[in-house]
């Protein structure tokens, strides 16, 4: 009796072990970097993760430093080109503090709406405190950025750890480059500058060949009164002296103003003043 409880035990136990062996290796390999999840920065074109426990400790974060840390960067990016570096900690952005990854889009978003272009980021590096200025730009956030790229870019782990930390969270950096909560109420930051754009024509209505043409018309309107008020005139026929060539020229000038024809004109005139003036 004892012999066969003591069978049926370990057949019990056999079987318990076969089936937990399979969940302890895949739970082995799920933790393997037990990362927060990654986030793909469109501003910086780099990848960022929040600093927690694991993070600090797999990364050697010093405890006091707070922010987010840079995971990775592409070749030629906004940061690789700025000098923003992999194993940087990102504590803010023109005196804002960063605390999410997310955060790091979201400020310099909100930054482009109000024109700004240029991005004092304060970076913890090491046992070091820099200020890294970079020029950001909404062509940035526009840019196509593959997941199946992000393999290749320059990382603090090496080329082999970091090709798996990719696959293994290629899922979550999708979802962080389909995200665009970071930009609010969803509005262009690029609008103001095309509002601008649209308006130009309306300025340049104001430029010196426009005041140019009001004080040719000014001119004229002189001119035409100070016909007027002479002898000559006077003792004209106005029907007739408004028919003179003269006078065809001075409504005219208008059109001229375009080939700068007014002083001749006004020269014209006065010489067919003075021709009255022989005449009578």
């Amino acid at each position: 009796m004892q012999f066969a409880r003591a069978l049926a035990a370990s057949v019990k136990m056999t079987a318990v072990v076969s089936m937990a062996v399979p969940q302890t290796i895949d739970i082995a390999y799920a933790s393997k970097y037990d990362l927060p999840k990654p986030y793909v920065s469109r501003a910086l074109d780099a990848v960022l993760i929040p600093i927690n426990h694991a993070s600090r400790h797999r990364y050697q974060i010093p405890p006091k430093l707070r922010g987010v840390y840079v995971l990775a960067v592409a070749p030629h990016g906004v940061a690789a080109r700025q000098g923003i570096r992999p194993g940087d900690v990102l504590a803010a952005v023109r005196h804002q503090p960063i605390s999410t990854p997310r955060d790091v889009d979201r400020l310099v978003w909100a930054a482009l709406a109000v024109s700004a272009t240029s991005f004092l980021f304060g970076v913890n590096r090491g046992t070091d405190v820099v200020e890294v200025n970079t020029n950001i730009t909404v062509n940035n956030f526009n840019t196509n950025i593959s997941v199946n790229n992000i393999s290749q870019w320059t990382s603090v782990d090496n080329r082999e750890e970091w090709t798996q930390i990719v696959d293994e969270y290629d899922d979550e950096m999708e979802t962080s480059l389909s995200d665009t909560s970071y930009r609010g109420d969803d509005s262009q930051p690029d609008d103001v500058s095309q509002d601008a754009d649209a308006s130009s024509p309306d300025a340049d209505d104001n430029n010196s060949d426009d005041q140019n043409d009001s004080s040719d018309q000014n001119d004229d309107t002189d001119h035409d009164s100070t016909d007027d008020d002479t002898s000559n005139d006077s003792t004209d026929n106005d029907s007739a002296d408004n028919n003179r060539p003269d006078d065809q020229d001075d409504s005219s000038d208008q059109n001229d103003d375009s080939t700068d024809g007014d002083a001749s004109n006004d020269s014209t005139d006065d010489a067919g003043g003075s021709d009255d003036e022989d005449t009578n």
